[in-house]
């Protein structure tokens, strides 16, 4: 055998790649070099502890008790107290495992494993001056027993980088707090820790709040409130960790009464560089309350990312940044750079970007739930005040439901616009219409010269009265070399250049690939000049989606009793050309 083989590092960067348990376990019993990296590999991950028990401890000590017959319900047991010399071979396998758990527990628990709280008492006794796993890095608790949750002492030690934690309303208070003191305590190194509350106790909030503020070296929060929302004392705890860079905040099950018991206006000592390390914020909430307020802390912060889910419970208008506490300030936000918001409507969009001064977007995503009426025009005049023409290079408003409203926006509102000239993503499908022709068409080529996707308006709807013509793409050909794609209201009717003789003055862009008509009505004894055009115009075309009427598809190409639609061999004949 190569030397290079029984070098074990070089051995374990080698068994990585092998997925498949079965050829790590047949891998360790090859020859002994083999036998501890590939070991170490095949038990480095452990979805559940369970597994590893039945796999080591003699199967006489153990058994699976299921409550009144129920198979899909079992606990494990040990039959009695084993002998030290039973649990060698668990210790031993025991030593190799970095990771525990499944982070896909459910909502109560039920893809979670039962072990009764004896067991892990005994494997503890087996070598109590360490943790049961002793080289254990991340721990995703979901040991469902009411009364196991404190047994979590046992796996913790300074090696733990993670934690996954889930508190249901089962579990005592007791418990609970023991166990966030024991966290506290034996992890101080911890990086990340995953909680899901569910509990409903004042108590237990305070101490969740104040042990998670204790954790100096947490570097990634995830955090999601069943029951209760998060108050503002518990934002300034997590204010103070001097190394948190991720914040992840879901907070769900609010109703109109929890948010109003939030009191963010109460004021409390704010430390004087909040959030000092903050790079990505996610929010997903019920109170606007609690945006604003969270917004107002990690405004000085240097977020980069910003992810904002606002899902209300009634249709109040928002509500203004509150007069009580700390307020969001004309200078904010000066290194974030990608802004992604869902929200009920762009009202919400409105109210919440018109304070801020956003100079270094460089992508914002926004996702509405209903069509935009006279929210977009208002929308659009607050981004463009608050965004800098010199960084935003895509900008995304869609509506995420099917429903397709009927207002139809007129091309003045592409107007503010385009100042953007960097602009390399425009996708604005807001649920209405919108109108735009030739010399918008034009506008927007020559104001957006980076632009590589370009999607505007329901295009395949029928109320639009004003729309694109075939020759309105040439300033996209001439001045966006990098376009990749065009999703716009086009109209067949219009004379098109001729593109068969020396004198032509249609140009070619290559960079061009897809290209959505939608609803465009076309003569069959145009297809041909069609054709010939946009071939020409877009010799790179590789999907052309069209259709001749409003009663055939989007994919089919036969309309009126099985005749082939025109568009049908536009595409065919662009094709054939390549």
């Amino acid at each position: 055998m190569h030397r290079c083989l029984l070098i074990p590092e070089l051995l374990s960067n080698i068994f990585e790649f092998q997925e498949r348990k079965r050829e790590l376990a047949i891998l360790a019993r090859t020859c002994r070099a083999f036998g501890d990296p590939a070991l170490d590999v095949l038990w480095r991950d452990l979805s559940s502890l369970s597994t590893l028990i039945k796999a080591t401890v003699p199967p006489h000590l153990w058994e699976d008790v299921s409550p009144r017959g129920l198979s899909e319900i079992v606990t494990l047991f040990f039959r009695g107290p084993p002998a030290p010399s039973d649990l060698n071979r668990f210790a031993y396998y025991a030593s190799r495992v970095q990771t525990l758990g499944r982070s896909d527990v459910g909502r109560d628990g039920t893809c979670g494993e039962k072990i009764d709280p004896s067991v892990f008492h005994y494997l503890h006794q087996h070598r109590p001056t360490s943790a049961i796993l002793p080289r254990l890095r991340r721990l995703v608790w979901n040991i469902v027993n009411a009364n196991a949750l404190s047994c979590i002492n046992f796996f913790l030690g300074p090696n733990v980088r993670y934690v996954h934690l889930s508190l249901f309303a089962h579990h005592s208070q007791s418990d609970i707090t023991a166990t966030l003191d024991h966290i506290k305590e034996k992890c101080a190194a911890l990086e990340e820790i995953c909680m899901v509350d569910r509990t409903k106790s004042a108590v237990i909030a305070e101490a969740r709040s104040q042990f998670m503020g204790s954790l100096a070296s947490l570097r990634v929060i995830s955090l999601t409130l069943g029951c209760r929302t998060l108050g503002y004392r518990a934002m300034v705890h997590l204010a103070n960790l001097r190394h948190l860079e991720k914040l992840t905040l879901t907070i769900r099950a609010l109703s109109p009464a929890t948010v109003r018991d939030a009191h963010w206006n109460q004021l409390y000592p704010i430390p004087d560089a909040p959030f000092p390390q903050l790079r990505t914020l996610s929010v997903e909430t019920a109170a606007m309350d609690f945006c604003f307020a969270l917004l107002s802390l990690v405004q000085d912060s240097p977020v980069q990312t910003l992810h904002l889910d606002y899902d209300p419970y009634d249709s109040l208008p928002p509500p203004e940044y509150p007069t009580g506490g700390p307020t969001v300030g004309e200078r904010t936000f000066q290194k974030l750079q990608f802004l992604d918001v869902s929200t009920p409507c762009l009202a919400v969009c409105t109210t919440l970007f018109k304070s801020l001064r956003l100079t270094a977007v460089e992508k914002l995503d926004v996702r509405i739930a209903v069509p935009a009426e006279d929210d977009l025009e208002r929308f659009i005049a607050v981004v463009s005040r608050c965004f800098s023409s010199s960084s935003l290079t895509s900008l995304h408003v869609v509506q995420r439901s099917p429903f397709v409203g009927s207002s139809c926006h007129t091309s003045d509102i592409i107007l503010p616009l385009l100042q953007f000239s960097k602009l390399t993503d425009m996708v604005l499908l807001p649920g209405g219409h919108i109108e735009l022709d030739d010399d918008v068409a034009g506008d927007m080529a020559r104001s957006w010269p980076e632009l590589q996707c370009i999607t505007i308006g329901a295009g395949d709807h029928a109320k639009r009265s004003r729309r694109i013509s075939l020759a309105g793409l040439i300033p996209f050909a001439i001045h966006c070399d990098k376009l990749r794609y065009i999703r716009l209201g086009i109209d067949s009717a219009g004379i098109l250049p001729p593109v068969n003789h020396a004198e032509s003055t249609v140009p070619s862009n290559t960079s061009v690939n897809e290209l959505w008509i939608g609803l465009c009505p076309l003569p069959h004894d145009k297809a041909q000049e069609v054709a010939t055009f946009l071939g020409h115009l877009f010799p790179g075309l590789q999907l052309l989606h069209a259709y001749h009427s409003s009663e055939c598809g989007q994919w089919s190409w036969r309309y009126g009793g099985g005749e082939v639609c025109p568009w049908a061999a536009v595409r065919k004949e662009i094709l054939e050309n390549h």
